[in-house]
């Protein structure tokens, strides 16, 4: 894994090597870079970039928890102002969060690139794994800010099962598009409403 800089100067360091990262997938999503490649992308030594990062799989890393921090910020967004036709009943709220995470990924797809599966290791992997528990208490806290979940149901299992599905369905979207269209979300959103309702029959509104 990377090393994280606890200076200020070592900060904004690691997230202009990040910033380089994210710019070299957006231009070339197919391409391999190397470190040495970051580095001079980045106008800084090898040593620099090693400093905070052994491998290219560290940096996507990174960006993986970067990118997941962007998505836990958008639901609790949405928990916090919920518009007013995600109010009515949970199916509706669900697509909402699709149609919002989809537009999301649509605006970062370097993040769509990582989940696209064209650079999975390892390190990515376990990255993605470690947030998934912040992504689904995200999650929780948008439907409970509505709707009362069952008390006897592994609610933030249930909702990190739903999106590893949905994160499949955006893979899918990125190796056919390199986007995800209406069709995706749509797909998404039969996805995880079957399987959410296999859990959630009718939720009660607060």
């Amino acid at each position: 894994m990377y090393r994280a800089p606890s200076q200020k100067r070592g900060q904004d360091r690691f997230q202009i090597l990040l910033d380089v990262a994210v710019r070299a997938l957006e231009e070339d999503p197919d391409a391999e870079m190397s470190i040495p490649e970051l580095a001079a992308a980045a106008g800084v030594t090898t040593g620099s970039v090693y400093h905070f990062f052994p491998s290219m799989g560290a940096v996507y890393a990174a960006l993986i928890e970067r990118f997941n921090a962007g998505l836990i910020a958008l639901y609790d967004e949405v928990a916090t102002n919920r518009p007013d036709r995600a109010l009515a009943e949970w199916d509706a709220l669900l697509r909402h969060i699709i149609e919002e995470t989809a537009a999301y990924l649509n605006r970062h797809p370097a993040a769509l690139t990582l989940i696209g599966g064209s650079r999975l290791s390892g390190e990515i992997l376990r990255a993605d794994w470690e947030g998934d528990d912040a992504v689904a208490a995200a999650l929780e806290r948008v439907f409970s800010g509505s709707f009362v979940l069952p008390h006897d149901v592994n609610n933030a299992r249930v909702l990190r099962m739903a999106s590893h599905a949905c994160a499949s369905v955006w893979s899918a979207a990125y190796l056919e598009q390199r986007t995800i269209g209406t069709e995706y979300t749509d797909d998404a959103y039969r996805l995880l409403h079957g399987y959410l309702a296999s859990w959630w029959s009718d939720l009660p509104r607060r």
